[in-house]
C-alpha cells in the first residue's frame, strides 16, 4: 500500500509496553479536537490487534478488523461526518488484545491501535496527542469460552460509568500512549478490508420460556467459569408468570429481589438462532448485584440445555456483569451464537428494572434467490437453510456460529 502524508504522523499506540502482560487485556483510547464546521465527509482509517471498538460523541460507529495475518494487517475505512458536530468532539476506542492464538487469530505477541485520517484541518491520527488507559472494570483472568474462541467476560460497573466516549469526559488523569512508528513489525503492510463492513441492526427476543430460583453456589461471587458454577447450581424450572414487555426498541423484564446468596434465573427464546452482542441496561440496583448471561440452543421441556464443559469444545458460553449503584448499561464486547438466554441475577435486595437486546451481527448478504412449493414444509427447510447459511456468514465463513470460528 501507498503511504501518505497523514500514515507517516500515525503511530500504533498502547497503554503500555506492548510486549507485556497482554493476555485478554483491554485498552480506552480518546482524542478530542474542535469543529468550526461539520465536512460533508470524513474517512478515517482505523485497525487494531485484536479488535477495536471505535466510537464518536459517544455513539458506537464501528467494530473490526476483519481477520488476517499480521504480515499484512487489514484496516477499515469509516465516514464518521455524520457523528461529527460543531465544536467540541471526540473519536474514541475500546480495543481488546487477545493475548493468545485462537481458531480465527493468530497473536504474535503485540497488541496495538492505529487510526489516520483528516477532519477538515485536524490531524486526529493515533500518536501522543491521544489519551489512554488500561480500560478499568474488566476481571481478566476469566477461563475460555470454549477450545477454538475467546474468553468469559467480567465487567464490574463500578468502575465505569461508560461516559468515556464522550466529548465532555474528564481525561485529565489518562496518560500518553506508548508509540511505534507505522509499518513496525509485526505489521509491516497494512491491507484494506477485502469485504464489506459486517451489518448490524437491533434483534429482540421473542418470549419467556420459563424460570426458576435458589441458594448461590458457595464462592458465586469469585467465579473462574460462569458456567461450570451454573450447572452446579440447583435448579427445578417452571412456568414464569414474569412478562416479557417490548417497547422503545429493547425487551424488558421485571425482576423480583432474590435475597441475599441468592438467585432468580430465566430461560428467554429468541425464536431462531441469531448471531450478536448482548446489551443489558439494568436500573434500581444498589450496587455490587450480579447478572449472569448464558447462551444455549436447546430446551429440555423447561430446562435449558447446556452440555458438560469436559466434552467437545469445552464449550462455557457465560459472561457476568456486577452492577453499579442506580444505572449499568453494558454490552459484551464479542458476537456469540445463540437461540435461548439464560439470565441470573444474584444477590439482589431491591427489584431491577432488566433491560435487554441483541446487537445482531453478519455479512451483508444480498438474497436475490426465492423458492415456494406446494408443500410447506419444503418452504420452511428452504427458508432455514436461508437463514443457516446468513447465520455462518461475517468476516469468514464458519462451521457454525455457537461453537467455532474458524480462519
Amino acid at each position: 500500500m501507498k503511504i501518505d502524508g497523514t500514515m507517516k504522523g500515525a503511530k500504533w499506540i498502547w497503554y503500555e509496553l506492548h510486549e507485556f502482560d497482554l493476555v485478554n487485556s483491554w485498552m480506552h483510547a480518546r482524542r478530542t479536537f474542535d469543529l468550526g464546521t461539520v465536512p460533508k465527509t470524513a474517512l478515517v482509517h482505523v485497525t487494531a490487534d485484536s479488535n477495536y471498538r471505535l466510537y464518536v460523541n459517544g455513539e458506537h460507529v464501528h467494530r473490526g478488523p476483519a481477520r488476517g495475518f499480521q504480515r499484512s494487517w487489514p484496516y477499515d475505512t469509516v465516514d464518521i461526518a455524520p457523528y461529527l458536530r460543531k465544536g467540541k468532539n471526540v473519536i474514541a476506542a475500546l480495543v481488546h488484545c487477545l493475548g493468545i492464538g485462537t481458531f480465527g487469530y493468530y497473536h504474535e505477541g503485540n497488541a496495538g491501535f492505529l487510526l489516520w485520517g483528516k477532519i477538515g484541518d485536524e490531524d486526529v491520527s493515533t500518536n501522543k496527542a491521544w489519551k489512554v488507559r488500561a480500560a478499568p472494570g474488566f476481571i481478566r483472568t476469566m477461563t475460555r469460552v470454549s477450545l477454538e474462541l475467546n474468553f468469559q467476560e467480567i465487567f464490574e460497573g463500578r468502575y465505569d460509568d461508560g461516559t468515556w466516549p464522550t466529548a465532555d469526559y474528564d481525561d485529565k488523569e489518562w496518560k500518553e500512549p506508548f508509540c511505534r512508528s507505522f509499518g513496525c513489525m509485526p505489521w509491516p503492510k497494512l491491507e484494506a478490508r477485502g469485504i464489506p463492513s459486517l451489518k448490524e441492526e437491533i434483534v429482540l427476543p421473542q418470549r419467556l420460556v420459563s424460570e426458576a430460583q435458589g441458594k448461590c453456589k458457595e464462592a458465586y461471587d469469585v467465579p473462574t467459569n460462569i458456567v461450570r458454577m451454573y450447572r452446579e447450581e440447583r435448579k427445578r424450572w417452571a412456568r414464569t408468570r414474569a412478562k416479557l414487555t417490548i417497547e422503545n426498541g429493547w425487551a424488558r423484564l421485571q425482576v423480583p429481589p432474590t435475597g441475599e446468596d441468592r438467585f432468580r434465573t430465566y430461560c428467554i427464546d429468541f425464536g431462531k438462532e441469531v448471531v450478536g452482542s448482548l446489551e443489558l441496561d439494568v436500573t434500581g440496583s444498589k450496587g455490587n448485584e450480579i447478572v449472569d448471561t448464558l447462551v444455549c440452543e436447546a430446551v429440555d421441556k423447561l430446562a435449558p440445555i447446556f452440555q458438560p464443559i469436559t466434552v467437545a469444545g469445552r464449550l462455557s458460553f457465560g459472561n457476568r456483569l456486577y452492577l453499579r449503584e442506580g444505572r449499568t448499561r453494558h454490552e459484551q464486547f464479542d458476537h456469540w451464537g445463540q437461540r435461548y438466554l439464560v439470565i441470573v441475577v444474584r444477590d439482589s435486595q431491591t427489584a431491577l428494572d432488566l433491560r435487554l437486546r441483541l446487537h445482531w451481527v453478519g455479512y451483508p448478504l444480498d438474497v436475490k434467490a426465492t423458492f415456494r412449493s406446494s408443500d410447506k414444509r419444503l418452504d420452511r427447510i428452504y427458508d432455514m437453510c436461508v437463514w443457516s447459511q446468513q447465520c455462518c456468514m461475517l468476516d469468514s465463513y464458519i462451521d457454525c456460529p455457537w461453537r467455532e470460528q474458524a480462519q
